[in-house]
């Protein structure tokens, strides 16, 4: 599970003024759901379209069968109520859409963009004109330039037609040379295993540096397009740089004192061995060694090398002025922020990030209400022995030590001690 420690970023709106504008959003619109998956069918049909007039048989139907699945699994989304179609992000979007095609009149026509309820700090592009923004680039962004050099980015990808690219490489490799070399493995007496090991790796290494070659191509295709608007080019460094320190940060900064202060209860006094702590250095931490080299097979170059790449290219505009609606946009996506990582079933990182909020002293009772959801979702997870699914282990060689501690602490209390928090924070919020 990859989450990220969100920070506090400095954005000039006091909290007073912010509480009076905050609306929750609706995403259970499920008329608006349905004018979107219509929109897209069509979108779609023209892709299938472009891919049956311009393959040959065995290679249009690999490319018909991937990308009908594709479709399928974002249909599913979509009924799922994974995206947001709240207007006060959708006009964002689609107004920086606009512009960004308005100032660059050959790019595709049928770009259509659309927001996911994720926090992550990502975009992506399905490949036949959807681009999919995260909610979390407006929570970590400082404004709407930087917004609108990673959506410059994902245009560059479908300029390239990077996705259909992809898929019609690996269908090339699969054809030219794993038949063969798969052939060649069953032919051999003695360390098949060793053999097979060394063709896939071989498939992906390949599959990785073409990937990352076309990261490249959509970070310069972007910023060229970029260049063209009223929009600073230079923020989309910016931008990178922000991708590059939350995917860096992890969960941390969990003070040990909020515990007692959160979970010490009327009926339910708190216990200091809640905190107790297994000593994991006992272990060998580097007993596996990992038989593939993840640096080559990696999608996405390193951002050290996305951002020389395009600072090389005189990137030096002035930085971008915020303006107050994006401002806005940012506050209610860090808002949103627990409720999404809910719909997504990730209680564990949605209760540390409550707990974050609680010990900075932000919209105190907002997030213990949180807490009593949440809590009553991990009552039946433990009930149920899925607890795992929906919340970490300890790993000292990737976590923080106050992550470390959050979840030595969750995993401490018991099926009883998880029940009287729930029910008091639920009963607090009533």
């Amino acid at each position: 599970m990859k989450q990220f420690f969100m920070g506090m970023l400095f954005i000039g709106v006091s909290w007073g003024s912010w509480a009076q504008v905050y609306i929750p959003m609706d995403t259970l619109d499920s008329k608006t759901r349905q004018l979107y998956i219509k929109e897209y069918e069509g979108i779609h049909r023209d892709f299938i379209a472009q891919i049956q007039l311009n393959y040959d048989k065995g290679e249009r139907k690999q490319l018909l069968k991937t990308f009908e699945k594709v479709h399928a699994n974002f249909i599913k989304s979509i009924d799922k109520g994974a995206f947001c179609y709240d207007n006060r992000f959708v006009s964002k979007l689609e107004e920086i859409l606009l512009n960004i095609q308005n100032a660059n009149p050959d790019l595709p026509k049928n770009l259509k963009i659309l927001m996911a309820k994720q926090s992550e700090i990502n975009a992506y592009n399905l490949g036949e004109g959807t681009i999919v923004i995260n909610m979390g680039l407006f929570q970590y962004l400082e404004n709407e330039d930087q917004l609108a050099g990673i959506i410059g980015h994902e245009i560059g990808h479908q300029v390239y037609n990077h996705v259909l690219q992809t898929q019609s490489r690996r269908f090339e490799i699969e054809q030219s040379k794993s038949k063969k070399a798969v052939k060649e493995v069953k032919s051999q007496k003695y360390n098949r295993g060793e053999k097979a090991l060394g063709l896939f790796k071989e498939t992906l290494y390949a599959e990785g540096e073409e990937r990352r070659k076309q990261e490249l191509e959509a970070d310069e295709k972007g910023y060229e397009i970029i260049k063209n608007t009223s929009y600073k080019p230079r923020e989309l460094v910016r931008a990178f740089e922000l991708m590059k320190e939350y995917d860096t940060l992890r969960f941390k900064g969990l003070k040990t004192t909020i515990y007692k202060q959160v979970f010490d209860l009327p009926k339910q006094p708190f216990n200091e061995k809640w905190l107790a702590r297994e000593d994991f250095s006992v272990y060998n931490q580097y007993k596996y060694v990992n038989t593939i080299d993840k640096d080559s097979i990696a999608s996405h170059p390193e951002l050290d090398e996305r951002i020389q790449n395009l600072t090389a290219a005189g990137n030096t505009a002035a930085t971008a002025v915020v303006s107050q609606d994006f401002l806005i946009l940012k506050q209610i996506a860090k808002r949103e922020q627990v409720p999404n990582l809910y719909f997504a079933e990730d209680y564990g990182a949605a209760v540390y990030i409550s707990l974050m909020n609680i010990q900075s002293g932000e919209d105190v009772d907002y997030y213990k209400n949180w807490l009593g959801k949440l809590f009553n979702r991990i009552y039946d997870a433990r009930k149920t022995y899925k607890l795992n699914r929906y919340l970490d282990t300890v790993t000292p060689k990737t976590q923080s030590d106050s992550y470390q501690q959050y979840l030595s602490f969750m995993w401490n209390l018991s099926l009883v001690e998880v029940k009287n928090i729930a029910d008091y924070y639920a009963n607090l919020s009533e």
